[in-house]
């Protein structure tokens, strides 16, 4: 039979479904009740069929996504990785570029020898300027001070540092730095053993000058501080001992001598003790000795006191091929004093001054050595050490030219 025209309904179903007397007829035209229940729930709800049994479940599009941008942060994070390292082996190849630069320059600053002008190792002004006598000559050259000094101070940024100003030969050698003598002369230091073996040099030269005025030979010998530094230390070897005096560079007879000089040192501070050979007397001089100073220093010199004396008579005897004298009967004679003779810093220059003008008449214990009468002797004895006979240094004279 004819069905009738449908009419356009508003949410009115696709197709008109009769009854059927038959559970499993469908008429043409006609669709299953059940089947579009079916239909129709599958396809207005897309996506959800089967909800039920694929609840518990993600969906394998899902899976896969996040997956993905699981991957791509690990990568993220491993490029950052990679970015961090590159950076920090940069910094470390900048690092070793800057120190191989500086290596490059001190080495190329050490291969120039030859200043144009004196340095002033004083720090003071040229008036006043230490560096005379053979090292003057050295101020003549072409241009200004200033540039000069800029000439200088770019080329020689370790100048004073490396430079060799005092060279001593001999089996006892000395070397003294232009940085040494600087800061450890003319700064209020206290003199290391360096310089006073380098002043025990320049106090025999001046013996061997005074040579020539007098009639009857050499008089005083001065004992190097490596000699007395061995001997205080502890236990030494007898033969040893004997070379500091067999192979002393003096440059005299030591057999005209009948004074002997040593430096000794206590603690941070030095001692002189004399030896007067005719009248048997060892006399310690020691600015920090005083009266009241307790008995410790005193018992401590006292015992040097006496194994000095041995040792030197011993090793000075043999050295003038006399037999060895008693020395149990000489006396030790320790000057005490009423205050204290000069700074802390300079017991090395009181040494050396009682060294120098030491005589058995004279008593030296009177001697003040004030703050500045110290720095003047200081800066005579830098200029007296770089212009001794002795110093074999080859001192700079003027900076290599281009041609």
């Amino acid at each position: 039979m004819d069905f009738p025209p449908m009419q356009s309904q508003p949410w009115s179903a696709p197709y008109s479904v009769r009854a059927s007397n038959h559970p499993n007829e469908v008429g043409k035209g006609c669709i299953d009740t059940n089947v579009l229940a079916e239909t129709t729930t599958a396809e207005a709800l897309p996506g959800t069929s089967n909800v039920k049994e694929d609840q518990g479940s993600q969906h394998p599009d899902t899976m896969e996504i996040e997956k993905g941008l699981a991957y791509c942060s690990e990568g993220v994070t491993t490029i950052q990785n990679w970015c961090e390292n590159i950076s920090e082996r940069i910094q470390e190849l900048r690092a070793m570029l800057a120190s191989s630069k500086k290596r490059k320059e001190r080495s190329s600053s050490q291969t120039l020898r030859t200043p144009p002008f004196a340095l002033d190792l004083s720090g003071t002004s040229p008036e006043e300027d230490i560096m005379k006598g053979k090292t003057t000559h050295a101020s003549a050259g072409g241009g200004s001070s200033s540039g000069r000094e800029a000439t200088s101070q770019r080329l020689y940024p370790n100048l004073k540092s490396y430079i060799v100003w005092v060279d001593v030969k001999g089996r006892l050698p000395v070397r003294l730095t232009g940085n040494q003598i600087k800061m450890g002369i003319l700064k209020p230091v206290e003199l290391d053993s360096n310089i006073i073996a380098a002043t025990v040099r320049l106090l025999s030269e001046f013996e061997r000058n005074m040579i020539l005025h007098r009639s009857n030979g050499a008089s005083r010998h001065y004992i190097p501080p490596e000699w007395t530094s061995y001997v205080t230390a502890g236990n030494f070897e007898a033969h040893i001992s004997e070379q500091y005096f067999k192979n002393s560079p003096t440059g005299y007879d030591l057999t005209t001598c009948n004074m002997l000089l040593a430096p000794v040192r206590f603690g941070q501070g030095w001692s002189c003790y004399a030896i007067n050979v005719p009248e048997s007397t060892l006399t310690v001089m020691d600015p920090f000795l005083k009266a009241d100073a307790g008995n410790i220093r005193i018992q401590w010199h006292q015992i040097t006191a006496r194994k000095v004396l041995e040792e030197a008579i011993r090793c000075f005897d043999i050295v003038r091929s006399v037999d060895t004298a008693e020395t149990t009967k000489w006396k030790v004679n320790i000057q005490l004093l009423t205050e204290v003779k000069c700074c802390t810093w300079d017991t090395g220059i009181y040494t050396m001054t009682c060294m120098r003008w030491y005589e058995p008449e004279v008593d030296v214990s009177i001697i003040r050595l004030d703050e500045r009468t110290a720095y003047e002797a200081r800066k005579q004895l830098a200029h007296d050490l770089i212009n001794m006979e002795c110093n074999h240094a080859q001192l700079p004279h003027r900076l290599p030219t281009s041609t």
